[in-house]
């Protein structure tokens, strides 16, 4: 039984480890390529729809607009109540078990490793816990905005695609025979292509950018799997 216990606080400290590991490696990611990024912003920009209502609708901009947020809402309620489930929870236990149950001997709980390079059952304890807390922020806040990043990029190079798509569908071949119905046709099939050399390019500094995120999430993912089929 004792091995077993043993085993579980050991899956569950590999997948606090992972979290953090994986959380300062995005923040590194990023800021290595800060120039890149930077560049990056700005082809969005200058590539994303004018304010007018119909390169609005062309471009669905609403729609990506919702499941964007959609997706980064949810997200970042999910890691946030993750969050302040893990601080608040061992601190609501110790202080239910000391001033309710008024229990003797009530062991100082951390909200993530009960681990520190100092005593913490003293006056220590509020520090450790204080900084245990504090870190956690720094790597969920890292996480939050990698991710949020990620999503708000994919939807912008979706947007591009399916417009691109969509008029592809919906374009009409005029009659070669009639005054000058050849040469519109190239033309309009000429910024098309335009269009799409331009949306892959920027898709691949998006995959420039981006690739060793995606690659810590799919590491991190992988772990988690393996941690809980283990448990």
């Amino acid at each position: 039984m004792r091995d077993d216990e043993n085993f579980l606080e050991s899956c569950i400290t590999w997948g606090y480890l992972s979290f953090v590991l994986v959380g300062f490696l995005k923040l590194i990611s990023v800021m290595s390529k800060k120039k890149k990024l930077t560049t990056l912003v700005r082809q969005f920009e200058s590539c994303f729809p004018s304010p007018s209502e119909s390169d609005q609708e062309q471009y669905a901009v609403k729609r990506y607009l919702k499941r964007s947020k959609m997706f980064t809402m949810g997200f970042d309620g999910l890691l946030t109540t993750m969050y302040l489930a893990h601080v608040l929870i061992p601190l609501v236990i110790y202080y239910f078990q000391r001033w309710v149950l008024n229990l003797p001997d009530v062991k100082h709980p951390l909200p993530f490793f009960d681990l520190a390079p100092w005593d913490y059952s003293g006056y220590m304890f509020y520090p450790t816990y204080f900084l245990q807390s504090i870190a956690a922020y720094t790597v969920t806040c890292g996480a939050i905005s990698n991710d949020i990043m990620i999503f708000a990029v994919v939807f912008q190079v979706l947007m591009h695609y399916d417009r691109l798509a969509r008029v592809l569908r919906k374009f009409k071949v005029k009659n070669q025979y009639e005054t000058e119905g050849a040469e519109e046709n190239l033309k309009a099939l000429r910024s098309l292509i335009v269009n799409h050399i331009n949306v892959l390019r920027l898709t691949d500094v998006v995959n420039d950018v981006l690739e060793v995120s995606l690659l810590l999430n799919f590491m991190a993912s992988s772990l988690l799997v393996c941690l809980v089929g283990f448990n």
